[in-house]
C-alpha cells in the first residue's frame, strides 16, 4: 500500500470516529514494531493539516536485554529524524511482575498505559494514540469468544475509548507492512511475536491461518461481525443504565480504566473523564440492584447491568466470564440468603428484593474479621461503636452527627414527623442512653401490650442482614427507643400527659457540608 492511500486512510477513519478535533496534543505509544511506526509516521503526516501536536513515549521493559536497549536506540533514532519529541522510560518489568503476582505481559501493559497518561497530562494533551489494528481486533474476538467473554468482549477493540484512541484500527497488518516498505522504513520485531505459547500468538500464527482455509475472508467477516456486535452493544448498554445501581457506603471514589491488548478493562488511576465508555464511574464496596427492575429485560442486558455492578466494586471486568453471570442471574429465583462468590473477592447475595454486590471483609492476621466491630454484650462503655449521651449537646456516630435537646412540651408543640428526627417522652427515660450497633438481645415495644425483638423486627421490614448490623440504635441497655431511620418505641412516643420532650436530629457529615 503507498505512503498516500495509507495516509488517506487513516485520515478518513479518524474522521469517520471524531478521534481528533483540530488542535489536538496526542502521546503516541512507540515501541518500534511496525504498528507504532506506521501510527507515527501517519500522524506526523497529518499534525499539520489537522493543527496536531505530538510527543511519543517509549517503555524500555528490561525483559529482553539487549533486543530491548536495541528497541530504545530505534526510537531515538527515527524521533530524532523526523523532529518529534520522545520520552522515554526504564523499567524492570521483571521485578514489578514479580512484586505484584502478574505475568511480564500485564505488568508491562499496565506500565505503558500508567506512562502514557502521565506524559498526557504532563504535556497538556487530550489523547493517546495506541496501535492496534484490524487483524488485533480479530484475534481479540476471537480470544474473547473462546475465555467465555460477554458480548463486549464480542465487541473487540474500540476506535476509542476515553482519551484513548486507535487510529489505525482500520488498517491489516499487511496493509501496514506494504506501506513501510513502499517508503523504505524498516522496524524492529518483538522475537516474543513468534512464540505460540502466548494466547496471542497462538490466534495469529496457528488459529486464523486455519480459519482462512475454510474461507479466505474469514478475517474479514469476523471483523464485521464485532462491528454489528458493537452496535447492538451500544443498544445493551443505553438499556442497563436505565436500571439503577443503588450505592451503600460512603467510599464511593472515581477511577479510571483502559484496554488492554484484548479489550478488557484495567484500571490505571484515580483520574476521570466525561467519556462514560472509557470511565468505570467508582469503586465502592456495597450496592444493590433491585430485582423488580430487571423484571421484562433482555438476558443480556441484565448480563450487562451485573459487568456493571461488578465493575463498580473492583474496577474491572476481565475474568468475569458468562458462567459468572448466568450463576447471578440464577440468585433471581432463589429464596432470600442464598449468594455467591465471585472474582475479585466480591460476594452477591439474594436479599429479599435485591441483589446485593459486596466486597469480602477483609482479615486481620490473627484470623478475625476487619471491619465495623458489634455492640453485642458490649455494653460498658469499652466498646469504641458506643456513644454514651450525657444530657443536651452534639454526638458523633456512625459517621454523622446526632444534636439532642431537651424542652418543656405544651399543647402546641410540634412534633416532628421525619425519617430522621424524632421526638420522645423525657420523663420516660430512667437509664443511661447512648447510640450504638444492635445487640444480640436488644427489644422494642411495637404495640401497648407487647415488645418484639430487633432482629425479628428487621426481618419483617425484609431489612438486608448486613444492613441491620450498620443500623444505629438509640438504646437504654437493651430497650430500643428508636431504631434510626426506621420506627420508635411506644414506651417513649409523646402522649397527653407528657411534660419535657428530648429532640433528637440526625445529620450525616455529607448533610453538614452540603449546608
Amino acid at each position: 500500500m503507498g505512503q498516500m492511500r495509507f495516509v488517506e486512510k487513516v485520515k478518513k477513519y479518524i474522521s469517520d470516529n471524531q478521534l481528533f478535533v483540530q488542535g489536538d496534543g496526542i502521546v503516541i505509544g512507540l515501541s518500534g514494531g511496525a504498528d507504532s511506526v506506521s501510527l507515527l509516521l501517519a500522524l506526523n503526516s497529518l499534525k499539520e493539516e489537522m493543527g496536531l501536536s505530538l510527543a511519543a513515549v517509549h517503555l524500555n521493559h528490561m525483559i529482553r536485554g539487549a533486543e530491548a536497549d536495541r528497541d530504545e536506540s530505534f526510537v531515538r533514532e527515527l524521533c530524532g529524524r523526523l523532529g518529534v519529541k520522545l520520552v522515554v522510560f526504564k523499567e524492570d518489568i521483571p521485578k514489578l511482575a514479580s512484586e505484584k503476582g502478574l505475568t511480564e505481559e500485564e505488568a508491562g501493559r499496565l506500565k505503558r498505559y500508567e506512562l502514557f497518561e502521565k506524559v498526557m497530562r504532563e504535556e497538556g494533551f487530550t489523547r493517546v494514540a495506541v496501535a492496534h489494528n484490524s487483524d488485533d481486533l480479530a484475534e481479540t474476538v476471537i480470544f474473547n469468544m473462546a475465555r467465555g467473554s460477554s458480548i463486549r468482549g464480542l465487541a473487540g477493540i474500540q476506535a476509542r475509548r476515553g482519551f484513548i484512541v486507535r487510529p489505525i484500527l482500520v488498517m491489516s497488518r499487511r496493509e501496514i507492512e506494504e506501506y513501510l516498505s513502499s517508503i523504505g522504513q524498516d522496524y524492529v520485531t518483538d522475537s516474543t511475536n513468534n512464540e505460540t505459547e502466548y494466547s496471542r500468538n497462538l490466534i495469529r500464527h496457528e488459529v486464523l491461518p486455519r480459519l482462512a482455509e475454510l474461507n479466505a475472508g474469514a478475517k474479514e467477516h469476523i471483523i464485521e461481525v464485532a462491528e454489528d456486535v458493537n452496535e447492538l452493544y451500544d443498544f445493551i448498554a443505553e438499556e442497563a443504565g436505565k436500571v439503577q445501581l443503588i450505592y451503600e457506603t460512603g467510599n464511593y471514589r472515581p477511577a479510571s480504566v483502559v484496554d488492554d491488548e484484548y479489550g478488557n478493562d484495567q484500571p490505571v488511576s484515580e483520574t476521570g473523564d466525561s467519556d462514560g465508555q472509557w470511565m468505570t464511574g467508582g469503586i465502592c464496596s456495597r450496592l444493590s440492584i433491585n430485582i423488580d427492575d430487571l423484571e421484562g429485560k433482555l438476558r443480556l442486558v441484565r448480563y450487562e447491568i451485573y459487568l456493571r455492578a461488578l465493575e463498580r466494586l473492583s474496577g474491572r471486568r476481565k475474568d468475569i466470564t458468562r458462567q459468572h453471570l448466568g450463576l447471578i442471574d440464577g440468585l433471581r429465583g432463589l429464596e432470600s440468603g442464598k449468594q455467591l462468590d465471585m472474582p475479585y473477592d466480591i460476594r452477591v447475595r439474594r436479599s429479599y428484593g435485591e441483589l446485593v454486590f459486596e466486597k469480602k471483609a477483609g482479615e486481620a492476621a490473627d484470623g478475625t474479621v476487619s471491619g465495623k466491630k458489634s455492640a453485642e454484650g458490649d455494653l460498658d462503655g469499652e466498646n469504641s461503636d458506643v456513644v454514651f449521651i450525657d444530657g443536651e449537646g452534639e454526638y458523633s456516630f456512625c459517621g454523622g452527627v446526632f444534636s439532642i435537646k431537651v424542652s418543656e412540651y405544651t399543647e402546641n408543640t410540634v412534633i416532628p414527623r421525619g425519617d430522621f428526627t424524632k421526638m420522645f417522652d423525657y420523663d420516660r427515660i430512667c437509664g443511661k442512653l447512648c447510640f450504638r450497633y444492635p445487640a444480640q438481645e436488644d427489644h422494642i415495644k411495637v404495640t401497648e401490650e407487647g415488645s418484639k425483638k430487633l432482629s425479628r423486627l428487621f426481618t419483617d421490614m425484609k431489612l438486608d442482614r448486613e444492613k441491620r448490623k450498620s443500623v444505629t440504635v438509640l438504646a437504654m441497655g437493651n430497650d430500643i427507643i428508636w431504631a434510626v431511620g426506621s420506627r420508635i418505641s411506644e414506651d417513649f412516643k409523646v402522649k397527653d400527659s407528657t411534660k419535657k420532650v428530648m429532640i433528637v436530629e440526625y445529620k450525616s457529615c455529607r448533610r453538614d457540608e452540603d449546608e
